[in-house]
């Protein structure tokens, strides 16, 4: 059986999705949330298969929490859920690595179809939101460099000076593996092979 956590700073909201949730068969929820620091808690102490991400959360938000969880626990779906449908907090949510946006108007048969769709692989969106995905994908497509992350950013400037991976790791306050993570993510962006091939394509386009 699939594992939710809830991840909201509303007790209200995080009380009508739990009873919504929990009438489904097709999952458990395994977790609350309040705010990102508490959902990577939640994710060193439980197997989780999906979590319902609000963006706007304080002490780390949705957006900080997604690269994180993304670097960390790739497996897990995000599928972001929120009252914002502007397109600065949609693309930020998206090239944070999040699989799916709905806005919580979003009526309950569609929401649990949208869970259902996510944790089968699908990219999940509200109407609302459509039209921003397709204006990101297309940018994409044109320019690589839009989907980079800040955090990958600094990653890339790092390599560029020559600090090894112990060392990024050390000044970023990261753990090895995350910043292996964003390597790999960029070398996928970037269609190169290895990190010489990363600095070349940084300097070609003016991104260090």
């Amino acid at each position: 059986m699939n594992k939710l956590l809830i991840a909201d700073d509303h007790p209200i909201v995080l009380d009508g999705l739990r009873k919504a949730l929990n009438q489904e068969t097709d999952w458990e929820i395994v977790g609350e949330a309040k705010n990102g620091k508490e959902v990577l808690q939640a994710l060193s102490e439980e197997k989780i298969d999906l979590i319902l991400l609000d963006v706007s959360m304080p002490d780390m938000n949705g957006i900080e929490a997604c690269q994180k969880i993304k670097a960390e626990y790739p497996h897990v779906k995000i599928l972001a859920f929120t009252l914002h449908q502007e397109k600065t907090f949609i693309s930020r949510m998206l090239a944070a690595g999040a699989d799916g946006y709905l806005l919580k108007t979003t009526p309950h048969s569609q929401l649990i179809d949208g869970i259902r769709d996510t944790l089968k692989g699908h990219k999940v969106y509200s109407p609302e939101v459509t039209q921003v995905v397709m204006d990101s994908f297309n940018k994409a497509q044109a320019n690589p460099t839009a989907e980079v992350t800040p955090r990958e950013m600094e990653v890339l400037k790092l390599l560029a000076e020559e600090y090894t991976t112990s060392e990024i790791a050390d000044k970023l306050h990261l753990s090895k593996h995350t910043v292996e993570s964003h390597r790999k993510n960029m070398l996928g962006k970037f269609n190169v092979k290895n990190s010489v091939g990363l600095i070349r394509y940084a300097l070609e386009h003016g991104l260090i």
